[in-house]
């Protein structure tokens, strides 16, 4: 059964879903993390074991939920994700497999919304995989595998 209200709730929601019944094994092997959460609320716990995913959806089309009677024919919805992943060793495979499931599972993939149709959910351009890269986190000071990817969500009003 769909979320239903907003279409960036509803994208959330199903941005769950999806992970729940996945069959590349991407919600055993990650620590999915609540979204929206700013990586310095997270322990070193949270992704030494296996790599942990943040994730944020923002609606392109926020203004409308002001005011009812202007709601739009479609709206984009931008979903990001973030990977960590504390360097093991000197190469990033846990991060790097991981990746590559988070990608089976949403590319192309399909959404149950209420009083919307996604049209298409895609990587928008070749910005939107980044990493996996070490860097330093500058408010621990450890070291740390990070990557991104970006989605658009285009949906359409029913």
């Amino acid at each position: 059964m769909a979320a239903s209200g907003d279409p960036r709730r509803q994208v959330k929601y199903e941005i769950w879903r999806l992970r729940d019944v996945d069959a590349t094994g991407f919600k055993s092997g990650s620590a999915f993390l609540d979204h929206g959460g700013l990586l310095d609320e997270h322990t070193d716990a949270d992704y030494v074991a296996k790599p942990g995913w943040i994730y944020d959806v923002v609606s392109s089309n926020a203004d409308y939920t002001f005011d009812n009677n202007q709601v739009p024919d479609s709206e984009t919805v931008l979903i990001t994700f973030k990977g960590l992943s504390m360097p093991t060793n000197k190469v990033s495979t846990a991060l790097e497999d991981s990746m590559e499931k988070l990608l089976a599972v949403y590319d192309g993939c399909s959404m149950t919304l209420d009083g919307w149709t996604l049209r298409e959910m895609t990587r928008p351009n070749r910005n939107s995989v980044i990493g996996p890269l070490k860097r330093v986190n500058l408010d621990t000071e450890k070291e740390e595998w990070y990557c991104s990817v970006r989605y658009e969500a285009v949906l359409d009003k029913t």
